[in-house]
């Protein structure tokens, strides 16, 4: 019985240890999502309303604008939401492009942003975004139009209304398209 119980804890242990790793860049899609915040990890998890991941490319027609989003919502910090949007994207020349994330989360940005969102959706300042001083970047290091798959990095720092600061760094993403 005891040996059960430290094989037991042993699994409980390593499985907990692995949540708290950052994802490979596998250049296959193979590899998940992860950065750091602020120091902490934070991994998908949780589903909520459509998945807890997100990786497209999409077409605004009327602003004639292709863009790509990719993030993810974990069950961390009460519920956090990481997301980095890339704007006027030029799908012949994809790979080793690197777009400035320097605007605002708001409904009239054409630029290219990095946003946190935390906690409860009831609370004022826990919407954080890019702007033209705390900025970042994301670069796309792998694109396969045939197999569907990208990967890439992505960093930035986001301040909300108060002026609060969160830092995202070691942002990675190896993931399929179309959620």
């Amino acid at each position: 019985m005891k040996k059960a119980l430290i094989l037991l804890l042993s699994i409980l242990i390593f499985s907990c240890e692995k949540d708290e790793e950052l994802t490979n860049i596998n250049g296959d899609g193979s590899g998940g999502m992860s950065c750091v915040m602020n120091g902490t990890i934070l991994n998908p998890s949780g589903g909520g309303i459509g998945g807890n991941k997100t990786c497209r490319i999409d077409y605004i027609p009327d602003e004639q604008i292709t863009f790509f989003a990719v993030g993810f919502t974990t069950d961390q910090f009460d519920f956090t939401s990481v997301r980095a949007i890339a704007y006027d994207i030029d799908l012949d020349n994809f790979v080793g492009q690197t777009f400035d994330l320097i605007g605002m989360d708001t409904a009239d940005n054409e630029e290219s942003y990095g946003r946190v969102t935390k906690g409860n959706f009831n609370v004022e300042g826990r919407n954080y975004s890019t702007n033209s001083v705390r900025n970042g970047t994301l670069t796309i290091l792998h694109y396969d139009d045939e197999e569907y798959t990208i990967s890439g990095t992505f960093e930035f720092e986001a301040e909300n209304e108060f002026g609060d600061i969160i830092t995202i760094t070691n942002g990675r993403f190896d993931s399929r398209l179309g959620y």
